[in-house]
């Protein structure tokens, strides 16, 4: 087995304010939804990080659309190769150029 076939690979997802990155187009909620394939701990299956203070109706309604994204193009994201990296647009739609910019 390579080191590449062994490796764990996740799905990271990150969900930003608009201001914090206004070059680009935000998603169907206003928010800048990115995806990238990176390197994760092997036992690890879902590592969720919330930024202190959030309100939790506000974590709530960005999980659902995250599930809803996920339940849209589940398939095509958990089997993109390692590095592949990209945003979701006003559309709903991947976005894969975006970040190549």
């Amino acid at each position: 087995m390579t080191e590449q076939e062994s490796e764990a690979l996740g799905l990271y997802l990150t969900v930003s304010h608009p201001a914090s990155m206004p070059e680009f187009n935000t998603d169907i909620e206003g928010y800048i939804t990115s995806f990238c394939i990176a390197p994760m701990h092997p036992d690890c299956v879902l590592d969720l990080t919330i930024a202190q203070g959030t309100m939790p109706e506000v974590v709530i309604a960005l999980l659902r659309e995250l599930m809803n994204k996920i339940e849209r193009h589940g398939n095509r994201l958990l089997n993109l190769q390692r590095g592949q990296k990209g945003l979701f647009t006003s559309k709903g739609e991947l976005d894969f150029d975006i970040l190549r910019k």
